[in-house]
């Protein structure tokens, strides 16, 4: 339901960010940074680091719990965590939901996703560029 929380993760690679292409839009959203909703019993950090995983075949470490909101599109809460990469090649493990991965510069990255990305989440990938 509506009380649903799902965790985001910014996965950064050196100047990179992961992405993935969803197979059925949740809106206009095509386009977005890897999530999911957070098992019973499980920790924030433990829900990225397997939803990521899930999702793009990434290892990667949750540093920073970079805030929460109610979703504009979806009315979902969302946590976000920026993410070290740690290993791993893309890969596409849930073909049934995702359709691409991809690793783009922030700039790609906000032409990309159509919806208003989390201001916190903008400014950070914005320091990247330096």
């Amino acid at each position: 339901g509506m009380s649903e929380k799902i965790v985001v993760g910014i996965v950064v690679k050196d100047y990179d960010v992961l992405l993935v292409k969803r197979k059925f839009s949740e809106g206009d959203l095509i386009w977005t940074f890897p999530s999911g909703k957070i098992e019973p019993n499980e920790t924030e950090k433990e829900a990225i680091i397997r939803e990521v995983l899930e999702e793009t075949n990434i290892s990667c470490l949750p540093v920073k719990r970079i805030g929460e909101r109610k979703h504009p599109n979806t009315q979902k809460t969302l946590t976000y965590w920026l993410c070290e990469y740690e290993q791993g090649k893309i890969k596409i493990n849930t073909k049934e939901e995702i359709d691409e991965v991809i690793w783009v510069k922030p700039d790609v990255a906000f032409k990309k996703i159509t919806s208003d990305i989390f201001q916190p989440v903008k400014e950070i990938l914005l320091q990247l560029h330096k």
